[in-house]
C-alpha cells in the first residue's frame, strides 16, 4: 500500500522583488531612463507627475521606490498607495505585489482575504507567481474556503506555463489524488518536468516513482540518476534514499 508523500506549499511569504518595467518608455512625455537614473529625486519627481495622470506603470514605479527606499525613505504605507493605484487599472505586478503584501502583512494589516483577490487578479491575467500563489491559498484554505480541486487548477495554469515548482506540486497531488484523481503516471510528467529544471523535490520524487515503477517502467538506473542529482543539490531526503538504494524497496512517506 503506497504511503503518499505530503502536498507541500511552496508559496513564498516573502515580496517579489519589484522590476522596472519596459513599458515605462510609452509614458506620455519623453523620458530620459539613463539620465533619470543618475539622479533619482528627479527619476521621482517624473514618475510622480505621470502617476497623478494615472500611468499605471509610473503608479507601480513610485510603489518600488518606497517599497525599497530607492530615492526616497520607505514609506511601506504609500508603496501600498501606489501599487494598489496601479492595481486597480490592471497592472499585473502591482497585482501580484499586493498578494503578498497582504499575505505578509507587510506595511498594511495582515489580510488573507484581500491577498487572494489580489492574486486572483493577477493570475487571471495569466501572472504564473500569482496562479501559484493562488492555488497555495486554496489548498490552505488562507483567506478563501479550503477547495483540492480548484488548488490543483491553478496549480496546473502555474505548472503548464512551466513553473518547477507548480510542476511539483501538481505531481504530488496525482500521487496523492488531491484535488484531482490519483494518477502516477501523469504525476511522473509533471515530476519530470520539475526534475529537468533542477528542482531537488521533484528529482527525488521522481526518483521514487521509477526506482519502484509507479506510472512508468521500472528503471534502477534512472532512478539512482535522479537521486544523485537531488543529493548534489543537498537534497537530505535524497541522500537518506541513495544509502538505501539496492537493499530494499522504496515507497512515499509523509515527512
Amino acid at each position: 500500500m503506497v504511503k503518499p508523500m505530503a502536498f507541500k506549499t511552496m508559496m513564498t511569504a516573502s515580496l517579489w522583488l519589484c522590476l522596472l518595467s519596459p513599458a515605462w518608455a510609452d509614458f506620455k512625455e519623453e523620458i530620459d531612463i539613463h539620465e533619470l537614473n543618475r539622479n533619482k529625486i528627479k527619476t521621482m519627481a517624473h514618475f510622480h507627475k505621470a502617476a497623478k495622470h494615472g500611468d499605471a506603470d509610473a503608479q507601480f514605479a513610485l510603489g518600488c521606490m518606497y517599497y525599497n527606499g530607492s530615492g526616497t525613505a520607505v514609506d511601506k504605507g504609500k508603496a501600498v498607495r501606489w501599487f494598489r493605484k496601479a492595481a486597480e487599472h490592471g497592472h499585473i505586478e502591482a497585482q501580484k505585489n499586493l498578494g503578498f503584501i497582504y499575505a505578509k502583512g507587510d506595511g498594511v494589516e495582515k489580510d488573507l482575504a484581500e491577498a487572494v483577490r489580489w492574486f486572483r487578479a493577477a493570475a487571471e491575467q495569466g501572472e504564473v507567481q500569482a496562479q501559484f500563489s493562488l492555488g497555495s491559498m486554496y489548498y490552505n484554505g488562507w483567506g478563501i474556503g479550503e477547495d483540492k480541486a480548484e488548488a490543483a487548477k491553478w496549480c496546473r495554469k502555474a505548472a503548464e506555463q512551466g513553473d518547477p515548482h507548480a510542476q511539483f506540486i501538481l505531481g504530488s497531488a496525482y500521487v496523492q489524488g488531491q484535488g484531482v484523481k490519483q494518477d502516477f503516471a501523469e504525476a511522473s510528467r509533471f515530476f519530470r518536468r520539475a526534475a529537468a529544471q533542477g528542482h531537488s523535490e521533484a528529482q527525488t520524487s521522481l526518483c521514487l516513482l521509477l526506482y519502484n515503477g509507479w506510472g512508468v517502467d521500472r528503471d534502477r538506473g534512472e532512478a539512482e540518476k535522479w537521486c544523485q542529482m537531488a543529493a548534489d543539490q543537498g537534497d537530505v531526503k535524497a541522500q537518506q534514499i541513495l544509502s538505501t538504494l539496492g537493499n530494499h524497496r522504496i515507497s512515499f512517506r509523509t515527512p
